[in-house]
């Protein structure tokens, strides 16, 4: 009698844990999808987090996306120093905005550049931490890609002589030295920033975090914004 009283307890209890462990189950899908969102915004607001801390990064990470253009200007400088005005002209005009429209595509496409995926640092929305819209990715390099085309402008009207495009010149040269003068600019108001966010990283509502610490929970959040939609 005692053994069959035993065995009676024993089978309620495993029913009760049983019950509680489906209700878990149910709820959990949602309750992760919840820690997971509230983990990562946690992570976006906090001034000291580690993933923010990424301007020796940023800084190797331009110089990288930078490499690969220095052989053609290295070529455009040639050109024009043995007589071929045209060439020279043309090929500066074609790479002067070329670096940020580069930006604009990889950044739109996944968040990093070459340099950036090399750093292990990536560009996010600032307020969900999906990667950034395409808009959000021409806001971002809109400064770099709108100064470039000035001076592609500019170096395709002093090719071609015509007098009636002389303010384009002349615009050109002005925007030879706002071009260095953003990019400084804007990569230095990072250091006053709690989240290192610099001046277009504000204009477009974007962040650069740590790829390594916060990948995961870029790739959380997608997934719940697509499974919301």
């Amino acid at each position: 009698m005692l053994q069959v009283r035993l065995r009676s307890r024993h089978a309620h209890a495993s029913n009760r844990v049983s019950g509680v462990i489906r209700g878990l189950l149910g709820v959990l899908p949602r309750t992760v999808e919840e820690v997971t969102r509230e983990t990562f915004v946690e992570r976006l607001i906090r001034p000291t987090a580690i993933e923010h801390d990424t301007v020796v990064h940023r800084s190797l990470a331009a110089a990288i996306d930078l490499l690969p253009f220095v052989p053609l200007i290295l070529i455009a400088g040639i050109l024009r120093s043995s007589g071929a005005d045209v060439a020279s002209g043309v090929a500066t005009a074609i790479l002067a905005p070329l670096p940020a429209m580069v930006a604009v595509i990889l950044h739109s496409r996944g968040g990093q550049t070459f340099g950036k995926q090399a750093c292990g640092i990536r560009v996010v929305d600032n307020r969900t931490g999906a990667r950034p819209s395409a808009v959000q990715a021409l806001l971002r390099s809109g400064p770099e890609l709108c100064l470039g085309l000035l001076i592609g402008i500019g170096e395709m009207a002093i090719t071609l002589g015509d007098a009636s495009w002389s303010w384009a010149g002349w615009m050109s040269d002005v925007a030879c030295f706002v071009l260095p003068a953003w990019v400084v600019a804007a990569s230095a108001a990072a250091l006053g920033d709690p989240r290192r966010r610099a001046l277009h990283d504000r204009l477009a509502g974007t962040v650069v975090i740590r790829e390594a610490l916060t990948a995961p929970h870029v790739e959380a959040v997608e997934h719940i914004s697509l499974a919301a939609a």
